[in-house]
């Protein structure tokens, strides 16, 4: 929890909820006989962080149900999906789903 200098001002908190997903790729631009080359998946984790003041009525920052339901799109498109078909993520190196 972080709050400003003033006495009374708001404290800042942050939330965070954790989601796994299993995927498939490959990565079409690295040398020939390269392993990452070859069809393979991985187990991903990812890390969804909210910070904000404190809700006065309900002491939340928000609510984990909402959190859930804003991560589903992103869930939906990737879990047990090969990467490579997903726009934007031809080449879906490490540093592109990031």
């Amino acid at each position: 929890m972080t709050a400003g200098p003033l006495s009374g001002t708001v404290p800042v908190m942050e939330i965070f909820k954790e989601f796994r997903l299993e995927a498939a790729h490959r990565l079409p631009n690295v040398p020939p006989g390269h392993k990452c080359a070859r069809l393979h998946g991985h187990s991903f984790r990812i890390g969804v962080h909210v910070d904000g003041p404190l809700d006065p009525v309900s002491g939340w920052v928000c609510d984990f149900s909402a959190l859930k339901s804003a991560f589903a799109p992103v869930h939906e498109a990737l879990d047990h999906h090969y990467l490579n078909d997903v726009p934007g993520l031809e080449n879906p190196t490490s540093e592109h789903l990031a």
